[in-house]
């Protein structure tokens, strides 16, 4: 009898911690600002930064490393085609045009790949709170972080008049959302930008 309360007291401290408190459309029609900071190499000498900006579907990454080495780059995951804008002394911008799970390593994937680590090294790791909380700076990231992957990664374009209902930003990867489908040798998702819906 012990052992039956024991796995279901597992089970349900498991499920609450792996559930995430903010729903999609909370993510998604959010805006915050955050700043996370903390001590780099050589020897702690020097501080990382990241800013996340978000008002509504742009999101604004702002990166500096050892006070001299920033990287800006801004997202709009409402918005057709799939593109990063890089703001440096002027603004670039890199279009997704195939998926960069063949180890792509150039242009748009190499700087889809560099943003998704530094929102994870410099974000995620030393973010505090909860990530299940939007309101904290650990849930604030966390809340960018799926977007960008979602739009950078798999080409889904959001749309904020839409009821997401846990399909989009749920990480579960045995879970597919109803609305996306591909078609066969295709790496965009098919007719994703008419149902997501697009500015």
């Amino acid at each position: 009898m012990d052992l039956k309360w024991f796995r279901i007291l597992t089970i349900a401290i498991l499920t609450i911690t792996n559930s995430k408190a903010f729903s999609d459309n909370e993510c998604l029609n959010s805006s915050f600002d955050t700043v996370v900071t903390h001590k780099a190499a050589p020897f702690g000498l020097t501080q990382n930064t990241l800013k996340v900006s978000k008002k509504n579907c742009v999101i604004d990454i702002h990166h500096n490393k050892l006070k001299f080495l920033t990287k800006n780059w801004i997202i709009d995951v409402c918005r057709s085609p799939v593109h990063i804008k890089i703001n440096e002394k002027s603004i670039s911008v890199e279009k997704r045009s195939h998926s960069c799970s063949d180890g792509a390593k150039k242009g748009f994937c190499s700087s889809y790949k560099k943003i998704d680590l530094i929102l994870q090294d410099d974000g995620l790791i030393f973010a505090d709170g909860e990530k299940e909380d939007i309101k904290t700076d650990h849930g604030r990231i966390y809340c960018a972080y799926l977007l960008v992957q979602k739009y950078l990664d798999q080409g889904i374009v959001f749309n904020r008049k839409k009821n997401y209902d846990d399909a989009v930003l749920n990480t579960s990867p045995s879970v597919t959302p109803p609305s996306i489908e591909k078609k066969e040798g295709d790496d965009t998702p098919s007719n994703s930008n008419s149902e997501m819906g697009t500015f």
